[in-house]
């Protein structure tokens, strides 16, 4: 039923109360499973199947049931007083052909189970009729007695709904559900003489035929729910037609939704030195389907620290990599080292598709400079009662290249000089910078600031008493 809707439909009827249930909306089956069995059967309750079933005195007894579209298998659980066991089988397909067969003195509308291979008369005026299982529905078919023809089509425009359409020797159109249980006269034909209806097809909306003349050949167009003609054209020498359009197939192809395997290289947006913050180009579709939404997708980031000797390696080869997963086009790695080099790479998966070991082409990039440590050997030198000059040695610990290195003098807590922390180049290892404007016969407190700028600046200090 729809969810907004204040009424509902009944369309199986349990053997017992349901424990679980599951939707298949591709093929439009459901699973479900009681304490004793595991069933499944078409949305509209059509064809309902028992793939298991425990006997209530054995103490055992059915819990949990998953599906796992990718292999088309679904599993579920047996518990006992030993323990759990789990089970599983293949996903329920209802692959069925439909033919008519004549006998000597009728025609008999047949339906072949392409996966049970087994074949079952649906209508058939001569046989007695065989409605025990359906009897809770009403069935008419039989007590119709219908005198099939020869053209049948199958309406797959609507898996809710899904009907066989066929010709009687009267020339009346009738359709039906699957089982042949339910039969709705459309059209009649009845009194026309001459008139015989050839090469039966459909749209959602519309049922076509051909009806040979002694010149030419004529197409029809009728609406399928009321029996309407709509049109009807000559056309020279037509001896089978078929109608199509995307309304025919009642779901998505697959390729409209599973993605491909992911090519594109992961674009880093920004960074400090802990974290990188990722945009993920989006994946290519195997193709692109108008009116149809698409899946959430899952991201599979692999990334891992790439040292300087390793070359040629990757994720799926030589590089251990850890794995992050988002559903989101930006993501953000923490946890990082500092001015470090990382590898990453991305893959994909789906509700539909697992394409997670697909890797696309590996990117890398660095993190930021770390902390440097506190800088070496700071002395400061008076030159005046208004000016000293400070010098320092590059820290032991730089957490990235010296080049990179910003200064800055702190006077006293809250006075800069220079306004903003600058490169401080020389010729040796020992920096220096000058400071003036001071006032004599006071006591200051200066301290070397240095860090580095990329994504988040950090400073270290160290200071020296003047």
């Amino acid at each position: 039923m729809p969810l907004d809707a204040e009424i509902s439909e009944r369309v199986i009827m349990a053997s017992g109360r349901i424990i679980d249930l599951q939707l298949d909306p591709l093929e439009g089956y459901v699973y479900w499973t009681t304490i004793h069995t595991v069933d499944c059967a078409l949305l509209n309750g059509f064809y309902p199947d028992m793939i298991m079933e425990e006997s209530n005195f054995s103490n055992r007894q059915i819990a949990g049931l998953t599906v796992n579209f990718e292999h088309m298998m679904f599993y579920w659980l047996v518990q006992d007083n030993f323990g759990i066991e789990i089970y599983q089988a293949e996903l329920c397909k209802k692959s069925i052909m439909f033919w008519t067969q004549k006998s000597l003195n009728s025609v008999a509308l047949v339906a072949y189970d392409l996966v049970k291979k087994r074949a079952k008369i649906l209508l058939n005026s001569q046989s007695e009729s065989n409605t025990s299982c359906f009897e809770e529905r009403n069935c008419n078919c039989t007590l119709i007695n219908l005198q099939l023809d020869g053209p049948i089509v199958v309406d797959t425009t609507n898996y809710k709904d899904t009907k066989l359409y066929f010709i009687t020797q009267n020339q009346e159109i009738w359709s039906s559900d699957l089982n042949g249980c339910q039969c709705w006269k459309i059209m009649n034909f009845i009194g026309n003489r001459g008139f015989r209806i050839k090469s039966l097809s459909m749209d959602n909306k519309a049922l076509f035929w051909i009806q040979p003349t002694e010149r030419n050949t004529k197409l029809f167009k009728t609406d399928k729910l009321v029996g309407s003609i709509l049109s009807q054209t000559e056309l020279p020498g037509v001896v089978r037609m078929i109608a199509y359009n995307d309304n025919l197939q009642s779901y998505p192809e697959r390729e409209c939704l599973i993605p491909r395997p992911y090519t594109n290289k992961v674009q880093v947006v920004n960074k400090t030195d802990s974290a990188l913050i990722l945009n993920i180009p989006p994946v290519e579709y195997m193709a692109q389907c108008l009116h149809v939404s698409r899946p959430t997708l899952t991201y599979i980031v692999h990334y891992g620290e790439l040292q300087d000797s390793e070359s040629n390696v990757t994720c799926s080869h030589g590089l251990e990599c850890a794995i992050q997963e988002n559903q989101d086009n930006r993501v953000e790695l923490n946890g990082l080292h500092s001015y470090t080099r990382y590898l990453i790479q991305v893959s994909v998966k789906s509700f539909y598709q697992d394409l997670s070991r697909n890797l696309g082409p590996p990117a890398v990039n660095w993190t930021c400079f770390g902390v440097p440590s506190a800088p070496e050997q700071v002395t400061v030198f008076v030159l005046s009662d208004t000016i000293v000059t400070v010098l320092w040695s590059d820290p032991l610990e730089p957490n990235g290249p010296l080049e990179e290195l910003r200064y800055q003098v702190e006077i006293n807590g809250n006075i800069f000089r220079p306004g903003v922390p600058v490169k401080i180049y020389s010729k040796n290892e020992q920096k220096s910078f000058q400071v003036d404007n001071l006032q004599g016969g006071k006591d200051y407190i200066l301290r070397i600031l240095l860090g580095m700028l990329c994504g988040v600046s950090h400073r270290t200090l160290n200071s020296l008493n003047n």
